[in-house]
């Protein structure tokens, strides 16, 4: 099978399972469902996108050294592994070392997640690949790359958590199937979830819709009422810094700064008027909701 033309879309992969499982920090799962359902682009962001580039141009170092260091072999380099019951889940392994999967990673030592053993969103993956490999478990190369330092964790088989990550890889799957999505995470992808509005539609609130609407208003009272009186004691500071542009205590403990910052943008005003067409060329049609409070004389947006 030719791994570059695989549609990543038609199944699961093993670099989904921390995903679908809420352990990844690049992508949530419903990030992931709008990707497989073809209803957004791919959510990783261009540093990820760079990061996981690295770490496939440094793989062959890895495992040469390795192969060096211990003499021993890894084989079935970049296989592509199916679900004996479930062709939708599959896994592109880095190879076997003997009967362990054998799998390689690159962070950096700053990553505190790696700082305790093997992090919780790499133990599903290589659980996952241990589970349709049928191996003894799983060998994690990682080489670090701000020191250049490359240590080795093992994975050892639990059965019992590998069937429940193929349940919700399977349950995952049978929502992207239904087009059944996850529940957002954040306002941000409710947005995603919900792109649109059906004009004049109209949605009925229960009693926990209007608490909760209630609360709402109240925090935002808060809110304006704290952003106030940090305004005003933003204000009495810098008052106090006048020409400074550091704040001291007396043991010479900097409290906070108030400097200059020089920057550059384009004035949209000026490049309307000189370069009307040039203006028209540049601009983008972008739609969104906005979400706005409309109980009692709440008016603003929130």
């Amino acid at each position: 099978m030719d791994i570059k033309n695989f549609d990543r879309n038609k199944g699961l992969g093993g670099s989904d399972i921390p995903a679908l499982l809420g352990l990844s920090k690049w992508k949530t799962p419903l990030a992931l469902y709008l990707e497989k359902t073809n209803e957004t682009e791919e959510s990783s962001s261009s540093k990820h996108e760079h990061l996981l580039n690295m770490g496939n141009m440094l793989e062959p170092y890895v495992i040469e050294s390795f192969e060096k260091e211990t003499g021993e072999k890894i084989t079935r380099r970049q296989e592509r592994i199916f679900h004996p019951k479930y062709d939708f889940l599959w896994a592109t392994i880095d190879g076997m070392c003997g009967n362990l999967v054998f799998e390689v990673k690159t962070t950096s030592s700053l990553v505190c997640a790696w700082k305790y053993g093997l992090p919780p969103y790499v133990e599903a993956q290589v659980a996952y690949y241990s589970y349709l490999t049928n191996s003894d478990g799983a060998k994690i190369i990682t080489l670090f790359r701000d020191t250049g330092e490359i240590k080795t964790y093992d994975y050892q088989r639990n059965l019992q958590k590998e069937e429940e990550i193929i349940k919700y890889a399977v349950d995952f799957w049978d929502k992207v199937c239904k087009r059944t999505p996850p529940l957002p995470f954040d306002y941000a992808e409710t947005q995603l979830l919900y792109k649109h509005a059906v004009v004049d539609k109209k949605a009925t609130a229960s009693i926990e819709d209007i608490e909760a609407v209630s609360r709402m208003v109240r925090l935002k009272s808060d809110i304006k009422q704290m952003e106030t009186e940090f305004d005003a004691l933003k204000t009495a500071i810098c008052i106090k810094i006048g020409d400074a542009a550091i704040l001291e205590d007396s043991l010479g403990e900097c409290l906070a700064t108030w400097k200059e910052r020089s920057g550059s943008r384009v004035s949209t005003d000026i490049l309307k008027k000189k370069y009307p067409q040039i203006y028209s060329e540049c601009l983008s049609k972008t739609t969104t909701r906005t979400f706005n409070l409309k109980m009692g004389e709440m008016q603003n947006d929130a």
